[in-house]
């Protein structure tokens, strides 16, 4: 979403001063003590109105200014952090939408953690990985030449930082490096598949086939000149490759239009098998194909495959081979090229950008050899763009030809048409150049005779591509019903205003779909009812919420109509489930609960029949970064208790295990308490979770379980107490007793006796006490246990004699006769036994005073006993 650029630069320079802040707070205490809390919170506030604003906010510095996602400019103020970014080699940091503080709090343990850490653990690239905060992204970069002038990037920041540290190499930048760099194989991203199972590149390979692009080769070892090893898995299509002596099953043909066939030199063949450097082969290195022998799968590895040089990429190798041989310009750029249509992640403007920049380091007369005479006579005096342009056309079109032409009688002839149209859309975003694809297209599939009806459903996609966006829009906005053709239409174009930033149009197109709502179920599709998530997310956004709360209210109709069953009625609650997760990020959090609420209605009308649509839609009502975020805001005090304890409890264990999670990392003891208040009143499923944290090895968390317990009233509380009052730490111990204490239920003074052999002195201590005051003669059999154990607590064996004492006399006395008779039993604490039974009336007092007394003069109490007998 495009917001006014003041706005972002004053609300993203603010969040830069309080990131600031944090990082001077950071190198004194860590990023959890209480000093930096409120930085932290404030950093927080100041970033979450951001995301929540342009959905995705990119932090970071260029050449000593400020990014300010595609904005560039300059800020004294911030050199402090630039310096701190700079020490830990971040470039940028990217957040997004709903992230929440409790996420944003381990972010920044993350990067304010000391550069010297950071190194020892392999740069702050690896060490991220291994400390990932789910949505957030960590750009690496380096430091650039200073620039104080504000500038609006065009291209992407990312890739921006990635050219700047690819100009900070030892050696001079190259197009090929360039190349290299835009679809995603640069010397970086091959030492880290180095570390891997990864196998050297070898002869024989096929093309990518990332997302199910076919090409000839194996899916183990690596590619020669007759292909490349880009990624495992390939599937074999006859003609894909371009040709060369070790191409597998590669055409005797030119392998495109006007690049002629010429074979591999020595030192070309050495750079791309990998000639004991590394390459981007993904088998393992155990493979047969990896090893040098065949395998079934496709021809074998190079000599040396599988062997490491750090630091050298592909690229770099082949760069030196490319010079004696401009032939290889043609044959890696194809590969490079088909690797920018198949891999999402990377951008064929980019990569065209990079390989016209590539064409101009050579002479021109140094590339016509390549070429076929047809091609030299139509290329000859055109700039590098317009040569790199024509090229890709040409690797696009003969790689659709190919794909359509290996299109065997099992495979969904509709989902490689799609393919193929994707891909040629993707080159076409970077050349432009429709009609010339069109010509293109034709002549390929009418010399690999493919069916005409495959040119006229392509040509068809192809010339919608040609229309402007506003004639698209008049077009979608007349229909009324669309077909999955035109649905894909519809949803790319929301997609492109969205980016454009035309949010009007893009809600006016996604409000005129679901007018397929006012439909009866008889008229309506269920496939209708199940593409519309897709546009509830592409169009979630702050600024979007009166819409989205208008389709939710469209869809209450079809949730509660009876004669929308089955499919209709599943795809029906799936939409509104899809809705609320895509209102979570931007804290809609009264709409999901109106979501939650009819969710709820329409499942009780039935609640077996809608266990697998309302329930299930509830179930997954939100994600759990969401749930963080709504306990968070329910500790913050922001939202009404009765709508956030609602969506919890509807949410069921996975609500409960959050709110747990949240206790732990609570540090502030009102937060823990609002916590554990929250969660008791979650029902069931509460107790079901606190149980199970119960056997927990961390203290804190036992001690957090037995709250929430006591705080849920859980009629099992002195059964679950029994084994926690057993726990090695005397905190959870304190905790149990605390809980115990405060219950009512039956059985809990016989739970603390029978404890009373594994308290810690200060629990104990405090059992004892509440023992003697409670005076249940169900503690009786346990105080008996401790007192008649072998060990030296004499003092607490003399407070449990008194609360032993303190029970009545009719449960108590049996007891108190076996200690005292007991003679192993320290004196002390017999002779308190004798001043009890001595006031006794009960015949078995009397006799145990008896036996006792008759033991003159060998038990040292025979004489007290007497006496209390009054026996001379």
């Amino acid at each position: 979403m495009v917001v006014d650029k003041n706005r972002l630069k004053i609300e993203g320079l603010k969040f830069g001063r309080v990131l600031q802040s944090v990082f001077r707070l950071a190198s004194m205490f860590s990023v959890d003590h209480r000093a930096v809390d409120s930085a932290v919170r404030q950093s927080y506030e100041a970033l979450n109105a951001l995301v929540k604003q342009v959905q995705q906010f990119t932090f970071g510095f260029i050449d000593h200014r400020v990014l300010l996602n595609n904005i560039l400019t300059p800020d004294r103020t911030l050199r402090n952090l630039e310096s701190e970014f700079s020490k830990r080699g971040i470039g940028a940091v990217a957040f997004p939408a709903g992230i929440t503080l409790g996420g944003f709090r381990r972010f920044l343990s993350v990067i304010c953690d000391t550069p010297e850490n950071i190194e020892a653990n392999g740069g702050i690239r690896r060490y991220y990985e291994r400390n990932k905060v789910e949505g957030v992204r960590v750009i690496a970069g380096v430091k650039g030449a200073s620039s104080m002038e504000e500038t609006v990037l065009e291209g992407d920041p990312e890739s921006l930082l990635a050219a700047q540290r690819l100009a900070m190499e030892s050696q001079p930048t190259l197009g090929l490096d360039l190349l290299m760099e835009a679809v995603g194989m640069n010397s970086a991203s091959l030492e880290g598949e180095q570390s891997g199972d990864a196998g050297g590149l070898g002869p024989g390979f096929g093309v990518e086939t990332t997302g199910g692009f076919a090409g000839t080769g194996s899916g183990a070892g690596g590619g020669g000149p007759g292909g490349s090893s880009f990624s495992s898995g390939s599937k074999t299509a006859p003609g894909s490759e371009i040709t060369g002596p070790h191409g597998a099953g590669a055409p005797e043909t030119e392998a495109f239009p006007g690049i002629r066939a010429i074979g591999a030199n020595a030192d070309y063949l050495a750079a791309e098998t990998g000639g004991g450097l590394s390459g981007p082969g993904t088998g393992n290195a155990e493979n047969p194909a990896a090893s040098g022998k065949d395998s079934d799968t496709g021809a074998a590895g190079a000599a040396g495959a599988g062997r490491t040089s750090p630091g050298l990429g592909f690229a770099r190798v082949a760069s030196s081979a490319i010079a004696s041989d401009p032939n290889q310009v043609f044959d890696i750029a194809q590969k490079a090229l088909v690797r920018s249509f198949s891999n999402p992640s990377a951008d064929p403007a980019q990569a065209l950008t990079a390989l016209a920049h590539m064409l101009e380091e050579f002479n021109p007369e140094v590339l016509l050899p390549a070429l076929s005479a047809e091609k030299r006579s139509a290329l000859k005096g055109k700039p590098a763009r317009e040569i790199a342009s024509d090229f890709m056309e040409d690797v696009a079109a003969q790689w659709a030809a190919n794909r359509l032409s290996s299109v065997s009688q099992q495979e969904d002839t509709a989902m490689t048409e799609a393919e193929v149209i994707r891909v040629l859309q993707r080159s076409l975003d970077a050349t432009l150049t429709v009609e010339r694809m069109l010509h293109k297209l034709s002549r390929l599939f009418e010399k690999a005779n493919l069916p005409p009806e495959f040119f006229g459903r392509i040509q068809q996609e192809m010339r919608w591509m040609e229309l402007t966006d506003e004639e698209k829009f008049k077009q979608l906005m007349a229909l009324h019903r669309y077909s999955a053709a035109e649905f894909k239409r519809l949803a790319a174009q929301v997609k492109n205003s969205i980016r454009r930033g035309e949010l009007q149009q893009a809600m006016e197109l996604v409000e005129h779909y679901f007018a397929i709502l006012d439909l009866s179920a008889h008229e309506l599709q269920v496939v209708e009812l199940a593409r519309a998530p897709e546009l509830l997310q592409s169009i979630a956004r702050l600024q979007t919420k009166d819409l989205m709360q208008r389709v939710v209210e469209r869809m209450a109709g079809p949730l509660f109509d009876e004669t929308f069953r089955g499919w209709y009625h599943t795809h029906v609650a799936n939409c509104l489930a899809t809705a609320a997760h895509c209102m979570a990020p931007y804290e809609d959090f009264d709409g999901i609960y109106q979501i939650a609420q009819n969710l709820e209605k329409s499942r009780l009308r039935n609640p077996q029949l809608h266990k697998d649509c309302c329930g299930e839609a509830l179930g997954n009502l939100l994600g759990p970064r969401s749930i963080e975020r709504l306990v968070e805001l329910y500790a913050l005090r922001r939202y009404g208790q009765r709508m956030v304890v609602s969506i919890l409890r509807l949410m069921g264990r996975l609500g409960a295990e959050k709110i747990f999670q949240r206790l732990e990392e609570e540090k502030i003891a009102s937060n823990r308490l609002a916590l554990i208040r929250l969660i008791g009143q979650m029902g069931p499923v509460a107790h079901e979770v606190a149980r199970s944290k119960l056997r927990d090895e961390r203290w804190y968390v036992v001690r957090n379980a037995c709250l929430v317990l006591n705080e849920t009233h859980d009629p099992e509380i002195i059964q679950d107490m029994r084994e926690t009052l057993r726990h090695s730490d005397e905190r959870v111990q304190a905790a149990a007793f605390q809980v115990i204490n405060k219950s009512k239920a039956a059985g809990r003074a016989a739970a603390l006796a029978d404890a009373l052999p594994h308290l810690k002195p200060h629990v104990l201590e405090e059992v004892l006490k509440e023992l003697r005051f409670m005076k249940s003669p169900e503690s009786a059999p346990g105080l008996e246990a401790f007192i008649t154990q072998r060990d030296e607590k004499l003092r607490e064996k003399e407070e449990a004699m008194r609360a032993l004492a303190a029970v009545p006399e009719d449960v108590s006395v049996d007891a108190l006769a076996r200690i005292l008779k007991n003679a192993e039993v320290p004196t002390p604490v017999r002779r308190i036994a004798i001043k009890t039974l001595g006031k006794s009336a009960l015949p078995i007092a009397y006799q145990a005073l008896a036996e006792v007394a008759s033991r003159v003069p060998h038990d040292p109490l025979a004489r007290e006993s007497q006496a209390a007998l009054e026996i001379e």
